[in-house]
């Protein structure tokens, strides 16, 4: 028998056994509903009637045998099921309902084998199109296979459960004074925001403000420091110059020499000697230079099950190519949407850096705004959270009698520009926005903290 001949994975007489169970006890179709949708059920009648079901319990419509009978009268549907005889013979051999929910998840199981030999077939047909898109055929694979999945699952949470995990995230809040979530290792945002896994974040700046060396402290606080799984886009630098930028910043030599592959004896020594603090932490590269937000899907989706990603970096946004199928700002929109799809779906904070209009450069006090966001306000709309980093000293915004940037007070105070990084958060969809400040050292690519209440700067972790 050829396989187009074969007839698709259903067992019409467990069909039969669910349908039954659920009129002779209406109580169980709440939890049935959990697993089955009336597309579950291979044959035509048993489709029907559950979707009977649903809606007389939507018209709060007891279910039996008579009034089941009387909703598919009604709606013109009961000779489909074979009438009144149909349905009752269902229930004929159900001795019990126990059962129901074992036998849901095994219908379940058999819809899932139609639904991938289906898929299969489709993948068949759009991987033979002339011009297929290889990395697109792959997101839609694996897209159509993650939304199978979703349906056996249920999001359905009881409120008592809710509760005990939220008064556990407070007392954790509580005790270590710091809101539950992944850290950046910055003290003075750490104090006020926490990354969450589904978090769609973005990072926003002109050039030369630090983006990447900002995401890559970060990146390497999160998987040097925290231990969790971390990966990496490049879309614009390739990894050994992020390599030399990370020896940089936890070796305490130039990066320029790093990069211009000249260093001294000493340089070389303390590069080397520093390896061991990188030599275990689970920080991923990837430099495509050329990445569909199709193909940066599927690579996020094998490095989260293969790699156990919980944080996702991409440097940086306008970089990544939608579709191709519409005008720019409708690109974009569509990679933020899918962006914060797969933050949530994967259960992983995903980081994207977003280059700035040049209206900033056009402002005196150089501040940028949300409206600054280019090319799509779905940017704003999608994103949990955005930042903005700026530094005074690049656009020479430094008092010159005292040094200090008087564009921004810090506890009542001025701060010295020379160095400084602010960190301004523009939205944050679960908290208050603020603005703190950092100390950016360009010439080993290190961020630290800024310690407001007079500390000196600690030890580094690295």
């Amino acid at each position: 028998m050829s396989r187009q001949q074969k007839t698709p994975p259903h067992d019409k007489k467990l069909e039969d056994a669910v349908i039954g169970a659920i009129i002779l006890e209406p109580s169980c179709f709440d939890e049935v509903c959990t697993i089955l949708k009336p597309e579950c059920f291979y044959t035509e009648e048993n489709m029907v009637i559950f979707r009977a079901f649903i809606e007389m319990t939507k018209k709060k419509i007891t279910i039996d045998l008579i009034t089941v009978t009387r909703e598919l009268r009604e709606t013109n549907n009961l000779e489909i099921v074979g009438g009144a005889y149909g349905i009752s013979v269902k229930t004929n051999s159900v001795v019990s309902a126990m059962k129901v929910m074992e036998h849901s998840m095994v219908l379940y199981q058999m819809y899932a084998l139609r639904q991938i030999a289906l898929i299969g077939m489709r993948i068949s047909e759009r991987a033979y199109e002339p011009l297929a898109d290889c990395f697109e055929v792959m997101e839609f694979a694996s897209k159509s296979i993650s939304d199978i999945n979703y349906i056996g699952r249920t999001s359905v949470v009881r409120a008592d459960q809710a509760y005990v995990s939220l008064v556990e995230d407070l007392r954790h809040s509580m005790e270590h004074g710091l809101p539950p979530g992944i850290e950046t290792g910055f003290k003075n945002i750490d104090k006020y925001l926490k990354k969450q896994p589904g978090d769609l974040i973005i990072c926003g700046a002109r050039p030369g403000m630090g983006k990447t060396v900002h995401m890559l402290n970060e990146a390497k606080h999160t998987a040097m420091i925290l231990k969790k799984p971390t990966a990496f886009f490049s879309l614009e630098m390739p990894v050994k110059k992020l390599v030399g930028r990370l020896a940089a910043s936890i070796s305490d030599v130039n990066s320029k020499s790093i990069n211009n592959g000249i260093v001294s004896h000493s340089e070389i020594m303390s590069i080397e000697s520093n390896y061991k603090k990188l030599k275990d932490a689970p920080l991923y590269f990837d430099d495509s230079p050329e990445t569909t937000i199709n193909m940066l899907g599927v690579k996020i989706r094998r490095m989260v099950k293969e790699l156990k990603i919980e944080e996702v970096y991409i440097d940086y946004l306008q970089l990544v190519t939608g579709s191709g199928k519409s005008n720019r700002e409708q690109e974009v929109a569509e990679i933020t949407r899918t962006l914060k799809k797969i933050a949530k779906a994967e259960n992983v904070a995903i980081t994207a850096g977003c280059q700035l209009s040049r209206k900033v450069e056009e402002r005196a006090d150089k501040r940028p705004q949300l409206s600054d966001l280019r090319e799509s306000g779905a940017i704003e709309q999608d994103a949990d959270i955005i930042y903005f980093l700026f530094r005074p000293q690049y656009y020479n915004l430094i008092n010159e009698q005292t040094g200090l940037y008087e564009g921004q007070s810090f506890n009542g105070r001025y701060l010295p520009g020379e160095n400084l990084l602010i960190y301004d958060v523009a939205k944050y969809r679960e908290g208050d926005l603020f603005v703190a400040p950092l100390i950016f050292y360009g010439k080993y690519q290190l961020i630290e903290n800024y310690w407001l209440d007079g500390i000196p700067v600690e030890d580094k972790p690295f």
